[in-house]
């Protein structure tokens, strides 16, 4: 096998459609994370989490970190405005310098926002 980038992005994208089988049958997700490769091998994690659905997965991501944020279990996919644009959160990423996950309403696309999205929202909800 060629280890290159381009090969392992096929391979990731081929290993993920072998997943759904398992996926089904356990009622779960599961996705290649990130892969390590130099010119002898490679290894990947694979990550499961115990849900049924990508959107059940996601608000158990959500449960996990909300309170970092000084949100609740109940804040999933709650509307905020940022930059004169609805989005909705639907995740965190807290190790990075963008951590809010949001899907803009307008078009469905997720976006990484700072974690002064979340107090400006806040602030417009005290003086609402």
């Amino acid at each position: 096998m060629d280890i290159s980038r381009s090969s392992l992005k096929a391979f990731r994208t081929e290993m993920d459609g072998l997943f759904s089988v398992i996926k089904a049958k356990h009622n779960i997700q599961m996705k290649v994370g990130s892969i390590a490769y130099d010119n002898t091998g490679f290894r990947f994690k694979v990550e499961v989490v115990n849900a049924g659905t990508k959107q059940e997965a996601e608000k158990i991501e959500f449960e996990k970190y909300a309170s970092l944020y000084g949100l609740t279990s109940n804040d999933f996919m709650k509307e905020i405005h940022w930059n004169g644009k609805q989005f909705v959160i639907c995740g965190f990423k807290p190790r990075s310098k963008y951590p809010i996950i949001a899907m803009a309403k307008n078009d469905g696309k997720k976006y990484k926002l700072p974690e002064r999205a979340l107090k400006q929202e806040v602030k417009n909800e005290i003086e609402n």
